[in-house]
């Protein structure tokens, strides 16, 4: 026979309330008049309208006339607060019956803590390893109720459903590390240890302030080149949730959001493997992300671009950072396989080189043309030009009534190395702030052969040597935009104009035309770009509007007006 008055469904059926987990028995509430469910013990109490109502289940007192329960553990958050306190309309004789774990913890409605997801306790800790230390909220219950299992193996399955073990209000948490995590509990001090979800042995408190560092400690000294990425964006506190995606990269460190890498769902998070994707169309993913060109998930899947094995050998060959950058249109991006993730940082010589060429060699750019009509003097064929080195880099006067090759010299007439006559025309010219100036990039078009490339006489043991560029402006590199900024300063050159005077007052005649010590110069430093139309207006140019990037209608003509 089974009662079905009032409340007694919702205490003695796992089907009417299956919160329970093991159904109560007669004895739970009336413990002076039943010895089990089919045994009275005192018939004098029987039926006497619950005067002795008590038990390991019951409360302190019972209000007949209104059944009220009051100070039922049951009923509480497990640490004496009645979360779930009964009145009229909600006592024994009420038909209101709770649906879900939030009924009796995860209510707690104190101001400026947190919201209970899925009935996790969400009261005010009172601090490390204290009678009320709480440290439900965040990453511990961010799966929702099969996370409960992890640490209350005993008392919940994996779905987060409670078990019939009988654990559950039996007056203490029983906490026992499980559900494929591993590592142990301690309760005396409410600390954990060894436990495979914090990634190391380090012992943690309950009730403790912990951040990412406390689980991840300093990636950067572990296997992989995550200092190259995050640089010091774990230890420093930086990272405040698990799907980060933002970009902190500044003063020459890069710090890429956690998420531009990693799964932005929270169910990945200590699932007790790395998950790794760079998937342009995952929820919550950031700007910089959707400019990968990757369109699923994780490791070794065909359209993933990672491939490789987990803490062996990883490489990416989707993912926007490591393209040419030439365009937010995936399709028209040159993307390039990472170097292994595994490799020593910063072994590749030519760094620039392994995104984007050095310079951006792709078409519909103005660093290096091969063969280009902006060396046309009406003389065909055509020749290779290029913003590298110089203004007229390979045709500059070096001696009386004569022009030739710029030569190389740190003193004298020759213009290349000689700072106080001509200036080197590098990336800084350009991408101020951006690249270090007192590091210029000597491995521009390595291994081409070309007039410009700076290996044919830069090696280890010249005045600059063969070197890759330094990157100090890193939150403008790799930021998914061209930032474009002329450097400021007194820019020479020992390309004359034949007409100073016709240059508009940009340009200032240092000595005389084609004289050893002479040179022209101005200040760039205020010039403009338009990345709508890609045009700039700059002294380099005689400051004439209508100067396109990657136009190749450009001729010596367009530069030279009125010269």
């Amino acid at each position: 026979f089974t009662l079905t008055t009032k409340k007694h469904s919702a205490h003695i059926s796992v089907t009417a309330n299956p919160s329970l987990g093991k159904a109560f028995g007669c004895v739970d509430c009336h413990a002076k008049t039943v010895s089990s469910n089919d045994t009275i013990s005192n018939e004098a109490l029987h039926a006497n309208t619950f005067k002795d109502y008590s038990g390991v289940r019951a409360g302190r007192s019972y209000n007949v006339t209104d059944g009220i329960c009051s100070n039922v553990y049951c009923h509480s958050d497990g640490k004496g607060r009645i979360n779930a306190p009964f009145t009229a309309g909600t006592g024994w004789n009420s038909a209101v019956v709770f649906s879900d774990c939030k009924g009796c913890h995860g209510n707690d409605t104190q101001t400026g803590y947190f919201t209970s997801t899925v009935g996790e306790p969400n009261y005010k800790s009172e601090g490390p390893g204290l009678y009320r230390a709480n440290t439900h909220t965040g990453s511990h219950v961010g799966a929702g109720l099969s996370t409960c299992a992890n640490c209350h193996v005993d008392s919940v399955t994996a779905a987060g459903a409670i078990n019939d073990s009988g654990y559950h209000i039996n007056g203490t948490p029983d906490v026992r590390i499980g559900n494929g995590r591993s590592g142990s509990y301690n309760p005396l001090d409410k600390s954990c240890s060894s436990v495979s979800c914090h990634g190391s042995g380090t012992s943690i408190q309950w009730g403790s302030t912990a951040g990412c560092a406390t689980c991840h400690g300093d990636l950067t000294t572990k296997p992989g080149v995550h200092a190259t990425h995050i640089s010091d964006m774990i230890t420093s506190g930086l990272v405040t949730m698990y799907n980060y995606t933002a970009i902190k990269s500044d003063n020459g460190k890069y710090r890429i959001g956690c998420a531009n890498c990693h799964p932005t769902d929270k169910g990945h998070h200590q699932d007790g493997h790395v998950d790794v994707t760079i998937n342009r169309n995952k929820v919550g993913g950031s700007s910089l992300a959707g400019l990968n060109n990757a369109t699923v998930d994780f490791l070794n899947t065909p359209g993933s671009g990672i491939t490789g094995t987990t803490k062996v050998s990883v490489t990416c060959s989707m993912v926007y950072c490591h393209s040419s950058g030439r365009s937010t249109d995936q399709a028209q991006n040159d993307f390039r396989t990472t170097p292994d993730w595994y490799s020593t940082a910063g072994s590749v010589a030519n760094r620039c080189g392994m995104c984007h060429d050095n310079p951006p060699r792709y078409s519909g750019q103005s660093h290096y043309v091969a063969e280009s009509s902006l060396g046309n003097n009406g003389t065909p064929p055509y020749q290779e030009s290029a913003h590298l080195v110089g203004i007229h880099f390979n045709s500059t006067y070096v001696g009386n009534s004569g022009n030739g090759f710029i030569g190389y010299t740190a003193a004298g007439n020759a213009a290349h190395g000689n700072a106080g006559l001509a200036t080197t025309v590098s990336c800084v010219t350009c991408h101020d702030g951006i690249v270090d100036s007192g590091k210029p990039d000597t491995y521009a078009m390595f291994g081409t052969g070309s007039l410009f490339e700076c290996a044919s006489c830069h090696t280890s043991s010249t005045r600059t040597k063969l070197q890759a560029g330094n990157i100090i402006g890193t939150s403008l590199h790799v930021n998914g935009k061209k930032d474009v900024a002329f450097v400021s300063g007194t820019f020479k050159t020992k390309a004359q104009l034949s007409n100073v005077a016709n240059a508009g007052g940009y340009w200032t005649r240092n000595g005389e035309y084609k004289n050893d010590a002479s040179f022209d110069s101005t200040n760039i430093g205020g010039s403009s770009w338009d990345s709508q139309t890609k045009t700039c207006l700059t002294a380099c140019h005689v400051n004439q509007p209508g100067i396109t990037w990657g136009n190749d209608k450009l001729q010596c003509m367009s530069c030279h007006a009125d010269q």
